[in-house]
């Protein structure tokens, strides 16, 4: 029960520190939604099981397809960092799939 709880406050003060660092941007997206996997918002903590550590969903930014700057179709990408910000990282829908199951 013990173990429970200290995890369980743990989770909360990542949790806490991430709702701290996020930047809200107007015209980013707050949440998306992953057919056949649910949806996430920004704010939401995924556990990343090779680093070993929880990560926040700092920010969704909708880029362009390809590098071109003319680029009309948009795809989202999932900004995530530790709580510590010594580990960082850029995913797809595709990459952020793992982290969801």
């Amino acid at each position: 029960f013990t173990n429970t709880v200290s995890i369980d406050f743990t989770r909360h003060m990542i949790l806490v520190q991430c709702m701290e660092m996020i930047m809200n941007d107007p015209y980013s997206p707050s949440g998306w939604d992953i057919e056949g996997h649910g949806s996430v918002d920004v704010g939401d903590l995924l556990f990343d099981d090779v680093q070993l550590i929880w990560l926040c969903l700092d920010e969704i930014t909708l880029e362009p397809v390809t590098g071109d700057p003319m680029e009309t179709k948009l795809e989202p990408v999932f900004w995530l960092s530790s709580k510590d910000l010594d580990y960082s990282v850029e995913l797809s829908e595709s990459e952020l799939i793992p982290y969801l199951n």
